[in-house]
């Protein structure tokens, strides 16, 4: 983890985040990196990575860099997102990307981007995240 506070490893250190094991790599500026290694129960018979995964890895992205531009006292929540599968994942790592790229009072709009580990982009994802006071 290169640059994150506090605040935000707190909120990366349970549930899902550690069920997937996934890594925040950066988290500042309304960036986000994330990753996860890519374990074989969570592939299709096929052995392609679920899409739900790489959703989930793209929702998590996002959420995170919202969560970079928030108060102590602020949250945020996923509203929506719609996600675009570019190519099916065979590789062993997933990154994720997320990046804000309107901040409402409200309503913030964020894209992410997620990509294997030779660097192939895999799916992009656009959503909104409700702010929300504790």
């Amino acid at each position: 983890m290169n640059t994150m506070d506090t605040r935000l490893q707190s909120l990366t250190t349970f549930g899902i985040w550690n069920h997937l094991n996934i890594q925040v790599l950066e988290a500042q500026n309304g960036e986000a990196v994330i990753e996860m290694p890519v374990e074989d129960h969570l592939k299709q018979k096929q052995g392609v990575l679920h899409g739900g995964i790489i959703a989930t890895i793209l929702d998590m992205g996002m959420a995170l860099a919202a969560t970079t531009v928030l108060s102590e006292e602020e949250y945020t929540t996923t509203l929506d997102f719609h996600t675009c599968y570019l190519r099916p994942m065979f590789g062993k790592v997933l990154r994720g990307k997320g990046k804000i790229v309107k901040k409402g009072k409200r309503v913030m709009v964020v894209t992410a981007e997620a990509y294997d580990e030779h660097g192939e982009l895999i799916a992009t994802s656009t959503g909104n995240f409700m702010n929300l006071e504790r």
